[in-house]
C-alpha cells in the first residue's frame, strides 16, 4: 500500500485583542483589583471569586477573555456583557466584545462595538489598531492599512498593527514588504511572537537557514507555544533529521492536543522512518479521532496495524 505523506506549513493569521496583555508571553498573575491577584489563566479560582463578590466587573472582564482565549465565544459574550453593565462602557471591554462578535460570526455588530469604543477616545490607537484588523478580517484592505498607519502614528511602539499590515502584505505577495512589518514589530517588541512564526513560515521557501532561529526565538520567549515547536518539527522533518522532528512534534503535542497534523506526523515517522509500527498505529489512531474522514491517516493506519501483524508472526 502506498504511504501518504502530509505537511502543514502553518500561515497563522493571529486574531488578538486590542489588550496589550495579549501581545505579552503569559504572566504569572493578573491584578484585577487591589484585592485580587489571579493566577493566569485559573478559571476555577476567578469562578470562586465570582460566587462571594459577582458585582465586581473587572472580574467578569478577566473571566471573559479567559474564555475567549478558550474558543467559548457564548460564555465570553455573557461575562463581557455583564462586565459593561457593571463598570460601564470602557475602551478595552468594548473591543474584546468586537472580538467575541466577529467569532460568532456577527460582523456587523463587531464594527458597533468598535464604534462605540471610538466614541469614547478617538485618540486611542488601540482602537484604530481594532479598526485596521476588523477590515483585515473581512477583506478591506485598503481601508485596513490607513487604520493600521494611524494606530503607529499615535503609538509607534505597536507590533499589532505592524504585525497585521505584514498580513495584508504577504496576502498581497510583496513578500520584502511583510519582511519588513514582521522585523518592525519585533523590533518594537522583541517578545512579540506571532512575528518571529511569521519570519519562519517565509523563510521556509526563501533562506531556511534562518527557519530555527526565529522558531527558538519564539520558543524562548513563550516555551509553551505548539505552532514554534511544530514548525520547527516540520523544519528537521524536512531536512530528514527526523529524531529531532519526532522531540519537536512531540513537545508541541504536549501543549496541544488537536493538531491533527501532529499526530500524523508522528505517526508517519514512527512508521516509515522508526519502523515502530505500533507507535506509527497509535499516533495516527490519535489523528483519526481529531479528523475521521483524514485519508492519508486511515490509510497508514490500516497499513501500521499490517506490518506490526506481520511482525508479531514472525
Amino acid at each position: 500500500m502506498k504511504h501518504l505523506f502530509s505537511i502543514a506549513i502553518l500561515f497563522i493569521i493571529v486574531f488578538y485583542s486590542c489588550k496589550n496583555n495579549n501581545t505579552s508571553p503569559a504572566k504569572n498573575e493578573i491584578t484585577i483589583t487591589q484585592e485580587y491577584k489571579i493566577p493566569c489563566n485559573d478559571l476555577p479560582y476567578i469562578d470562586s471569586l465570582l460566587l462571594i463578590d459577582s458585582l465586581n466587573g473587572d472580574l467578569y472582564s478577566c473571566r471573559a477573555e479567559l474564555y475567549f482565549d478558550n474558543g467559548r465565544y457564548s460564555e465570553a459574550l455573557f461575562d463581557i456583557n455583564n462586565a459593561i453593565v457593571l463598570k460601564g462602557q470602557n475602551i478595552p471591554d468594548l473591543l474584546l466584545l468586537s472580538d467575541i462578535y466577529f467569532m460568532l460570526g456577527n460582523g456587523q455588530l463587531a464594527r458597533s462595538a468598535i464604534v462605540e469604543a471610538e466614541k469614547i477616545n478617538n485618540e486611542d490607537y488601540t482602537v484604530y489598531y481594532a479598526l485596521g484588523k476588523h477590515n483585515f478580517r473581512t477583506g478591506n484592505f485598503e481601508l485596513a492599512k490607513g487604520y493600521l498607519a494611524k494606530s503607529i502614528q499615535i503609538n509607534a511602539v505597536n507590533p499589532q498593527s505592524f504585525f497585521v499590515l505584514g498580513q495584508i502584505a504577504a496576502l498581497e505577495e510583496d513578500t520584502a514588504r511583510a519582511i519588513t512589518y514582521y522585523q518592525n514589530a519585533i523590533q518594537t517588541d522583541y517578545e512579540f511572537t506571532p512575528a518571529y512564526l511569521q519570519l519562519a513560515v517565509i523563510n521556509m521557501d526563501r533562506d531556511r537557514s534562518l527557519v530555527p532561529q526565529y522558531l527558538q526565538n519564539a520558543i524562548s520567549v513563550k516555551p509553551d507555544n505548539p505552532y514554534a515547536h511544530f514548525m520547527l518539527g516540520v523544519y528537521y522533518q524536512e531536512e530528514e533529521d527526523y529524531l529531532k522532528a519526532k522531540e519537536c512534534y512531540l513537545e508541541s503535542y504536549n501543549f496541544d492536543q488537536k493538531n491533527k497534523m501532529t499526530c500524523f506526523n508522528l505517526g508517519y515517522i514512527y512508521l516509515t522512518e522508526m519502523f515502530l509500527f505500533d507507535s506509527a498505529a497509535l499516533w495516527f489512531d490519535k489523528t483519526l479521532a481529531l479528523d475521521p474522514s483524514f485519508k492519508a491517516a486511515q490509510d497508514n493506519y490500516k497499513y501500521s496495524l499490517e506490518l506490526l501483524k506481520e511482525e508479531n508472526n514472525e
